[in-house]
C-alpha cells in the first residue's frame, strides 16, 4: 500500500511539476510590453496629424507616478515628440527631460532585469535636437544653444558608449561559447536560417551608411550657428555643414546653405532665409522574428540529440514615405524638398551593428534553457520507467513537450520611438515679402503659412504616414536683421 501511494505521489508531483513548467514557458513567451491596442491607437494619432491624442496616449503609457513624471523610457520618448508636435513646448521640454534621465538611469545599471528600453544612439541624439527645436519656438535662444551643444557632445559621447556596448557583449558572449563550443555550431546554424539570410540582406543596403553617426542634427546645428546673428558662429556653422556634407554626400541643399556659411565666415551677411524641412513618414519599427535552427538537446532517454529549436529576435520593418515630397512656393520662388538625411539609414545602420548579437543572445539563452532542463528532463524519464505503462509514457511525452517549450521561449524586444521620421527633406527659399509660404504634398493635401518678419524661420512640416494631413509649425530663429 504504501508503494502504491508513493508512486501515485510522484507521478503527481512530476505532472505538476513539467505542466507548471509549460505554464510559465508559455507565459514568459508570450507577457506583452505593452498593449498591442494601446500602440496601434497611438499610431493611428500620429497617422492622423492628431498629437493631442497621441500625446495623451502616450503619457498614460508612460506610466506617470505620483508626482506625474513618466517612469517608461519609451513611451517617455514618444510623448515627448507628440507634445512637442501638438505644440506643447514646455511640456514636450518637461518630458524630455525626464526621459534624459531615465537615460542616465539605464546606463548606470550593470543589468537590465527591470528590462528598460534599450534606447539607441540616434534615440538620445534626437531628445536633444528636439529640445533645442521647442526652446527656439519658445524664444529661449540661449536654451537651445545649450542644446545643440549637448546634442553634439552626446554624438560623440553616445556613439563610443555605444560601440564599447556590442564589443563587452561579444566579450561575454565568447565566454559562454568557450564553455560549449556546440553554442557557435547552433549560432552558425540560426545566421544561416532562410529568415536570418533575409533580415541580413535587407540590411546591407545600408552597409556604406556611418553607424551612430545623425546628419540631421548635426544639420539643424548648422543652421542653428547660421542664423544665430552672432558672427563668431559662423565658423561652426561651416564646420557642422561641412561635417553634413562628408555624411549625405554630393547634396544640393546642403552645398547651398555651406556657400552661405563660407561667405558669412568671409564677412559676407546672411540673408535672411525660410528652411522647409519636411519630417516624411515614420522610422523603421520592430518586429518579432523567429529563427528556427537544430540544435544540442539531451532527451529524458539522456542522450544527446539534434533537435530543431526556435528563438525569437527583433528585425527592421522599413515604414513607407508619407509622401514623395513637398513642393514650396514662396514669392516667386518655386521648388521642391530635397533628401538631406535618411532616419530609416540612421535607425537601420546601427540596428545592423546589433543584429548579430541579437541572433547570438537569443541562440545560447535558448541553447542553456534546453541544457538546464537535462537534469529535470532525466529525472522525469527514470520516474516514468519506474511508473512503466500509460501513465510513464504521458510523463515521458510531457518531459520532452516541456524541454522543448523551454528552449522555445526567448521573447524579442520590439519597442522603438514611433514618433521618428523617416528622413528630412529640406527646401530653403529668401523670406518672402509678403510672408507667406505655400506648401502642397505631392498626390496630398495643401496648406499655407506666414513667417515672421525680418529674421529667418524654420517651417517644419509633418506627415506620418501616406494620407496624413500636413502638421506645420513655424520656427523663429534667434536672428534678425
Amino acid at each position: 500500500m504504501m508503494l502504491k501511494f508513493h508512486d501515485s505521489w510522484l507521478r503527481i508531483s512530476m505532472l505538476r511539476r513539467l505542466s507548471a513548467l509549460l505554464l510559465v514557458a508559455g507565459a514568459a513567451a508570450c507577457a506583452p510590453i505593452a498593449a498591442p491596442g494601446d500602440i496601434d491607437a497611438y499610431r493611428r494619432s500620429v497617422a492622423s496629424s492628431d498629437f493631442v491624442r497621441s500625446a495623451a496616449v502616450a503619457t498614460a503609457l508612460s506610466r506617470p507616478d505620483s508626482e506625474g513624471r513618466a517612469s517608461d523610457l519609451q513611451w517617455a520618448l514618444n510623448a515627448g515628440s507628440a507634445l512637442f508636435h501638438a505644440g506643447e513646448y514646455d511640456r514636450a521640454i518637461a518630458m524630455f527631460d525626464v526621459a534624459e534621465n531615465l537615460m542616465s538611469t539605464r546606463d548606470t545599471q550593470a543589468t537590465n532585469l527591470q528590462r528598460v528600453y534599450r534606447y539607441g544612439a540616434y534615440d538620445a541624439v534626437m531628445v536633444n535636437t528636439y529640445k533645442a527645436l521647442a526652446m527656439l519656438a519658445n524664444g529661449n535662444h540661449d536654451g537651445a544653444r545649450v542644446e545643440f551643444n549637448r546634442l553634439d557632445e552626446r554624438q560623440e559621447r553616445t556613439a563610443q558608449q555605444f560601440r564599447d556596448e556590442i564589443t563587452a557583449a561579444q566579450t561575454a558572449a565568447e565566454g559562454q561559447i568557450t564553455q560549449d563550443g556546440s553554442r557557435r555550431d547552433a549560432i552558425d546554424a540560426a545566421l544561416k536560417s532562410p529568415e536570418a539570410q533575409a533580415q541580413a540582406e535587407a540590411l546591407q543596403q545600408w552597409a556604406a551608411y556611418a553607424p551612430f553617426q545623425n546628419p540631421a542634427a548635426t544639420y539643424l546645428h548648422g543652421l542653428y550657428r547660421l542664423t544665430s546673428g552672432v558672427p563668431s558662429d559662423h565658423e561652426q556653422a561651416r564646420t557642422y555643414l561641412q561635417r553634413t556634407a562628408v555624411m549625405v554626400g554630393a547634396n544640393p541643399a546642403v552645398n547651398g546653405d555651406l556657400q552661405i556659411a563660407e561667405g558669412a565666415v568671409r564677412g559676407r551677411p546672411v540673408p535672411n532665409a525660410v528652411w522647409v524641412i519636411f519630417e516624411n513618414g515614420q522610422s523603421p519599427v520592430l518586429e518579432q522574428l523567429n529563427l528556427t535552427f537544430p540544435a544540442p538537446v539531451i532527451g529524458s532517454n539522456r542522450q544527446l540529440t539534434v533537435r530543431p529549436i526556435t528563438v525569437s529576435v527583433p528585425r527592421l520593418v522599413a515604414q513607407p514615405p508619407a509622401y514623395s515630397l513637398l513642393d514650396v512656393q514662396a514669392g516667386g520662388v518655386r521648388g521642391s524638398t530635397r533628401l538631406v538625411a535618411s532616419i530609416e539609414g540612421v535607425v537601420a545602420s546601427e540596428f545592423r551593428q546589433r543584429w548579430p548579437g541579437h541572433v547570438r543572445d537569443a541562440v545560447i539563452e535558448g541553447v542553456v534553457k534546453a541544457a538546464g532542463m537535462s537534469a529535470v528532463n532525466y529525472g522525469a524519464g527514470t520516474a516514468a520507467r519506474q511508473m512503466g505503462g500509460t501513465a510513464g509514457l504521458a510523463v515521458m511525452l510531457l518531459s520532452e513537450v516541456a524541454t522543448m517549450a523551454a528552449a522555445n521561449t526567448t521573447q524579442s524586444d520590439t519597442r522603438s520611438w514611433y514618433g521618428l521620421p523617416r528622413e528630412f527633406q529640406v527646401f530653403r527659399v529668401p523670406l518672402p515679402a509678403n510672408r507667406t509660404i505655400s506648401l502642397a504634398a505631392q498626390n496630398g493635401p495643401a496648406q499655407t503659412v506666414d513667417v515672421p518678419a525680418g529674421r529667418s524661420s524654420i517651417v517644419l512640416v509633418k506627415a506620418q504616414a501616406p494620407g496624413s494631413p500636413l502638421r506645420v509649425q513655424v520656427i523663429p530663429m534667434s536672428g534678425g536683421r
